[in-house]
């Protein structure tokens, strides 16, 4: 039988805890270990509150994170530590349904995957019941998976599937210590994985919290800036490959998207720069509207981008796919 470790970072995350013990209970899978990971820079009573709530007879760890590598580290920390067979990497302050394990566990062992992901709900609200009715499946191999994900038809968030660990300690995956670290973990995950499934009904409620790292008070910079360097990263990654044409075209779209989550003035001097012109003219040979606009007026593509995902790609309530 399966033994699932679920690794949870958590820094200052007391006010979650409470409900991450309730929705583990939840869970129809109960073959699981939960490994916190508390970042020693914490300075409310998570330590206490997770000992004070933890329900009988469920396996809990509690380890220190030590070092300044954010969720990537506490994530590595949580891996090394881990006795079980397939790894979740779980939010602290998100709601998985209770569903998720066994319905994802069992495609697993349908389809021999070595990754199985789900769709998810943006919500302010824990408690939303709604999980939608596909139950589509779909299977791909490595190279059908990157692609999918470049146009964005899966997610590239840790928290939305689960992976065997064999695959993770045989390839060295480990997630680095930036922000946006869930980029490069995904991409490198695609390329050694042989099958990868996608589970297109939604099990988790990705809760939009505005307290975390990308919230409020103009963080949303840290979010723009580490989502295109960890593309240009991966585009040096991938350089040599078959699918580097591919992966430079198509992330370069994706960088020009992610800018826009700079603050405005921020966003246009990146537009306007050398690195990001050069870029389009080396990863984009035929022009079109989208980069026509950029170049033209960032200010407009600015505010045209920004207005979709606000109002349609972020609202409340939408599935991710």
């Amino acid at each position: 039988m399966h033994k699932v470790s679920i690794i949870i970072p958590v820094l200052n995350g007391a006010h979650h805890i409470v409900n991450t013990f309730r929705f583990l209970s939840e869970q129809k899978f109960t073959n699981f270990e939960v490994i916190f990971v508390v970042d020693v820079k914490t300075t409310d009573e998570t330590l206490k509150v997770i000992k004070e709530n933890t329900p009988s007879g469920m396996d809990v760890t509690v380890l220190p994170q030590s070092g300044n590598g954010k969720l990537g580290e506490a994530r590595n920390i949580g891996l090394e530590s881990s006795t079980g067979d397939i790894i979740w990497f779980l939010d602290v302050d998100d709601r998985p349904f209770a569903d998720f394990l066994s319905d994802l566990i069992g495609i697993m062992d349908e389809y021999d995957a070595d990754v199985v992901m789900c769709n998810y709900l943006r919500s302010k609200y824990l408690d939303s019941t709604d999980k939608g009715k596909d139950d589509k499946i779909r299977v791909m191999d490595s190279r059908t998976a990157i692609e999918a994900r470049l146009n964005e038809k899966i997610p590239v968030t840790a928290w939305s599937r689960i992976t065997t660990k064999e695959l993770l300690m045989n390839n060295n995956l480990r997630f680095n210590h930036n922000f946006s670290e869930d980029i490069e973990h995904t991409f490198r995950l695609m390329t050694v994985a042989k099958k990868i499934c996608y589970y297109e009904k939604p099990l988790y409620i990705y809760y939009q919290n505005a307290r975390s790292v990308y919230g409020a008070n103009g963080r949303d910079n840290i979010r723009g800036e580490s989502e295109v360097k960890a593309y240009d990263d991966l585009e040096e990654f991938f350089t040599g490959t078959e699918i580097s044409e591919t992966f430079n075209r198509l992330s370069s779209y994706t960088r020009m998207r992610s800018a826009v989550h700079m603050e405005r003035k921020r966003f246009v001097k990146y537009a306007k720069s050398e690195e990001c012109r050069n870029m389009i003219e080396r990863n984009i040979p035929k022009k079109n509207w989208e980069v026509f606009l950029f170049k033209l007026s960032p200010t407009l593509y600015y505010f045209m981008v920004k207005t979709f995902l606000d109002f349609i790609f972020y609202r409340e309530g939408r599935q991710y796919r």
